[in-house]
Formats: C-alpha cells, sequence, structure tokens
C-alpha cells in the first residue's frame, strides 16, 4: 500500500460527478510510412506488453472510511484492457470538430473509481488517413511530468531492445547498454537512465541559485 500525499488526495477529495480531476493528453499521429501497425490491436498490445512497466498503471484507489485520513493505492494486478484501451471512429469529414467533440466527450466521463484510474483511447476516421491518441490520467495518479514518463515508457520501441522479462527485480529500466532509448517505470531509484541524468545535470550557475533563492 501507498498513502497519497497530501497535493494528491486533494484532486481525490475535490473531484465531483461535474468536476472531474483527470487529465488529457491528445496526440494526433500520420501514420503514413510506418514501419509497425498503427491500429486498436497494436496500441492495446504495445499497453498490454508495458505494464510491467508502468506500475502506477496498475494501482487502484481506496479511501479511507469518512475520509479521515489520506487515501492509499494499492495493487491492482487484474486489469480489464477492454476498459483501459478503447476506441472511437469520428464522424464523416473527421476534422478538428469532430475530434473535438470525441475529445469533449471522452473528458466529460469520470474513471471509474473500482479501477486504475486511466484510459488511453484510439481514435479512427480523421482527415487525410490522420489517427489520434487520447489519454485521461487522474491528476491525483499523475501530474503533468509523471504522466509524461509513463507515456514514454508505455510507447517506447523495444523491438531491439533488452525485454521486460529480463528485469525480474524489478527495476522498471529497459534500456540495454546499446541503447539510448528508456521505458522507466515512473520513480525508479534503480533506473540507470534516471542515475544518468542526475550525474550529468550542470552544476547551478551562480544566475540560476540567485533565482532560487
Amino acid at each position: 500500500m501507498r498513502r497519497l500525499t497530501g497535493a494528491d488526495s486533494l484532486f481525490v477529495f475535490n473531484e465531483t460527478r461535474t468536476c472531474h480531476q483527470h487529465t488529457m493528453k491528445i496526440a494526433v499521429v500520420d501514420p503514413a510510412g510506418a514501419d509497425t501497425s498503427v491500429d486498436y490491436d497494436a496500441l492495446r498490445e504495445q499497453i498490454r506488453e508495458a505494464l510491467p512497466l508502468l506500475e502506477p498503471f496498475r494501482w487502484r484507489l481506496v479511501r479511507v472510511p469518512f475520509d479521515i485520513g489520506h487515501p492509499y493505492w494499492v495493487d491492482a494486478p487484474d486489469l480489464d484492457l477492454d476498459y483501459h484501451v478503447q476506441r472511437v471512429e469520428l464522424s464523416a469529414p473527421g476534422g478538428r470538430r469532430e475530434l473535438a467533440e470525441a475529445i469533449s466527450n471522452i473528458a466529460s466521463v469520470g474513471l471509474d473509481r473500482d479501477r486504475p484510474l486511466w484510459q488511453v483511447w484510439f481514435v479512427e476516421g480523421l482527415a487525410d488517413g490522420h489517427v489520434a491518441y487520447i489519454t485521461k490520467v487522474h491528476h491525483s495518479l499523475a501530474d503533468g511530468v509523471a504522466s509524461e514518463r509513463l507515456l514514454s515508457a508505455a510507447f517506447a520501441d523495444r523491438r531491439d531492445n533488452t525485454t521486460m522479462s529480463q528485469y525480474p527485480d524489478g527495476s522498471g529500466c529497459s534500456r540495454s547498454a546499446s541503447s539510448t532509448r528508456c521505458g522507466c517505470s515512473w520513480g525508479s531509484p534503480r533506473c540507470c537512465c534516471a542515475l544518468s541524468a542526475r550525474r550529468d545535470a550542470p552544476a547551478p550557475t551562480r544566475d540560476r541559485a540567485a533565482r532560487r533563492a
């Protein structure tokens, strides 16, 4: 079990049926020239394979009775990908208006509190053969930076990389010695990329230090 911080708990306590506390990330993609399949089945398989690296995507929220304390994250090993990875097809002509309507419809529905608090939608029917990915993540689970790390891990290209099954220690890093790509689990202290980033970070300059002060 993992206890939420006070700030993260606020996103849980402040949520209502009409005021959701999830965030949305949208990407429109031109699949022309892609060397792998860009469709719903490929997305579902990508997420399924990445789940061992995405620890927060395997957490379910549990609230303390009467909200007298901060909620907790507990492991939810049996995920229903039919809920978490969904698809929608836009009506013609598949322009900005139709995409905005789909985003609005997805955003207007709260995440199921009995499941891990995230979804990824695959959007078909855009003009010019484009597709879109719409990700919905509860703010208590991940802020903007943490969401970026999670999604980078989820969509990392691992075809020429070490497989996730070779990391039984749960370090969460899928970067091999010969690769610069990484599929890091959020907050993994043993991740080689996190350690490298800390080691290679530039020392604060006098101007930066003054701004901090």
